[in-house]
């Protein structure tokens, strides 16, 4: 049970860590609210201007061994974060679309 928990508190915080930067990176097209300090900003999310392990990379540490449906679908792509399947193998790879990181360039450690 310790392990559940500890796994899903690690999941958690990759979430919550990916959507913080899909969240500071996104920007609204027709905004009006939008300046010419938040234009100046948004090229501070490009892919080549991000603070990436190696550049142009998407790099996702996982912390243990993880189930569905956390990772993978069924027998066939059980804990092959690659398969872009289960709901965090699926949200790594739409946060890397958001980021203009092609898949493959994902990199799970």
């Amino acid at each position: 049970m310790r392990a559940y928990r500890t796994r899903r508190t690690h999941i958690t915080a990759l979430v919550i860590a990916l959507s913080l930067v899909v969240a500071g990176c996104t920007q609204t097209e027709g905004d009006p609210t939008t300046t010419a300090s938040t234009t100046t900003q948004a090229g501070a999310c490009d892919t080549e201007n991000l603070n990436l392990v190696s550049p142009g990379t998407l790099t996702v540490a996982t912390g243990e061994v993880v189930f569905p449906p956390w990772m993978g679908v069924g027998d066939d792509n059980f804990d092959v974060p690659e398969s872009k399947t289960g709901y965090e193998g699926a949200l790594v790879y739409a946060i890397a679309a958001e980021l203009g990181i092609p898949d493959e360039n994902v990199v799970f450690v």
